[in-house]
């Protein structure tokens, strides 16, 4: 069985990639590359896109699945390329039973602060509970 697992953004993605290997390799789904994507900049997800079409190429009958917040925040994007066979979101990329369901998009819609379970981290360190000013210089940004 071959499953290939890209991994593009943070380390958190890293982690998650091997567990997504594991979920993929549990529920028998043979030759299948995962592409868990990154969305913290548009040119993130640009270079996931380039990678995806590049794979299909070079593996013309492999399974292409995407996942990750690229896939989250833009699943109708990854469905509606040619190349990919099923996207997968955030919160299903880590249930063993997403990975055995057959529907080709899964994403239950981008998570919000009320989405956390606040209760696995218990806070951030050096931060207060309460609302934070931006800048008038980040606020450009914005």
């Amino acid at each position: 069985m071959s499953v290939e697992v890209l991994t593009f953004g943070c380390r958190l993605n890293t982690y998650e990639s091997e567990v997504i290997r594991r979920h993929v390799e549990a529920a028998g789904l043979a030759d299948t590359v995962v592409v868990n994507t990154c969305a913290v900049t548009a040119e993130a997800s640009r270079q996931a896109r380039q990678a995806i079409r590049g794979l299909r190429r070079r593996r013309p009958g492999a399974r292409i699945v995407v996942t990750g917040c690229a896939a989250q925040v833009e699943p109708a994007r990854f469905r509606d390329m040619p190349e990919v066979d099923r996207v997968l979101g955030n919160a299903e990329k880590l249930d063993l039973d997403a990975w055995r369901d057959t529907k080709r998009v899964l994403a239950r819609g981008t998570p919000g602060a009320a989405d956390c379970d606040k209760s696995r981290i218990g806070g951030v360190k050096g931060r207060s509970g309460g609302t934070r000013r931006k800048s008038a210089r980040s606020q450009e940004k914005w």
